[in-house]
């Protein structure tokens, strides 16, 4: 993903234009006094344009109100941060992809857990070097079906599978493969998984009593299971886009808002959510039409592809602020 940028000062001033890349521009051509904001692009694959706006050129920059709309009484004296230069972003879809090649011809998702990648093909999983794919080590659970589909890894540490046999969710030993726990995942034919940690949902890093599971099937539902608690394999709804998912990550950041990333099934398409809302918030172009597992270690998002087993890799795009 790119941004393209060009500013100029807020009292009408035309102050010039910056762009991030040569050879493409954004011209900013007008600011007039009946506060109409005119531009002109030449990006390619733009998906769409924010108008910004910041005190000083060194911003920060922004698009939201927060800090003009409610300015509460405290006393006599105030000061705020009025727009006083403004710019015109545009937000691309291009990503630009690495590959290495997975465990096996067939990867059906992928898991990052703190350190290097786990990967699951067929009955086994596989412990990843991050930097190029190599196999550390492996480990193949037993009594849970050779169909093993979506993979996540809990705040301990351990692994969580579901089979797409058994209709169920298994808990794994990273270092000896031993199943430790398992239960129903509430439907049929699962093949997301994902975990949601209670630090997401405002509560203290490192407690069990509010993380969550979201695990999505064939038909396009989504169930969450808690480990502790009423909703074990509680119907959520549907997954956007319904029966076209076929994997998804949650995707905890500090200083962003949390994110559902989902890979599409046939096509390059990867959706991201808003993780309270399942709003959408941005379609990316994908390596692959084949994209099956989704993960990622806070920096790079790491696709897998079920038809050739190859792991991709691209950086995070950045979020829209609206």
């Amino acid at each position: 993903m790119k941004w393209m940028t060009a500013w100029l000062a807020g009292i009408g001033i035309f102050a010039g234009t910056q762009t991030i890349t040569a050879d493409t521009n954004i011209v900013i051509t007008s600011l007039g006094g009946n506060g109409s904001l005119s531009w002109t692009s030449s990006v390619p694959g733009a998906l769409e344009y924010q108008v910004e706006w910041a005190s000083s050129l060194n911003g920060p920059w922004t698009n939201s109100w927060l800090g003009l709309d409610r300015v509460f009484p405290t006393n006599s004296a105030y000061t705020v941060h009025v727009p006083m230069f403004y710019r015109v972003t545009a937000v691309t879809n291009n990503m630009t992809w690495t590959y290495f090649n997975g465990p096996s011809d067939s990867t059906q998702d992928i898991a990052f857990d703190g350190t290097n990648l786990w990967a699951v093909s067929y009955a086994s999983l596989y412990y990843l070097n991050l930097t190029n794919g190599s196999v550390i080590r492996s480990i193949t659970p037993p009594g849970i079906g050779e169909d093993l589909q979506g993979l996540t890894v809990d705040g301990q540490g351990k692994l969580w599978v579901v089979s797409y046999q058994t209709d169920s969710a298994y808990k794994i030993n990273p270092s000896n493969g031993e199943v430790e726990d398992s239960w129903l995942t509430g439907g049929p034919t699962p093949i997301g998984l994902t975990y949601v940690p209670y630090e997401a949902n405002g509560g203290p890093t490192g407690s069990v009593q509010q993380e969550e599971f979201i695990v999505s099937d064939e038909d396009g539902h989504r169930y969450v299971t808690e480990i502790t608690g009423p909703r074990k394999g509680a119907d959520d709804g549907e997954t956007p886009f319904g029966a076209g998912v076929r994997n998804i990550h949650y995707f905890n950041n500090a200083d962003e808002p949390d994110y559902i990333y989902m890979t599409m099934f046939g096509s390059k398409y990867i959706v991201r959510f808003l993780a309270e809302t399942w709003e959408l918030d941005r379609i990316f172009n994908g390596p692959t039409d084949y994209a099956k597992g989704i993960t990622s270690d806070g920096t790079f998002l790491y696709v897998s592809d079920w038809s050739n087993g190859r792991i991709y890799k691209a950086k995070i795009p950045p979020r829209v602020i609206r």
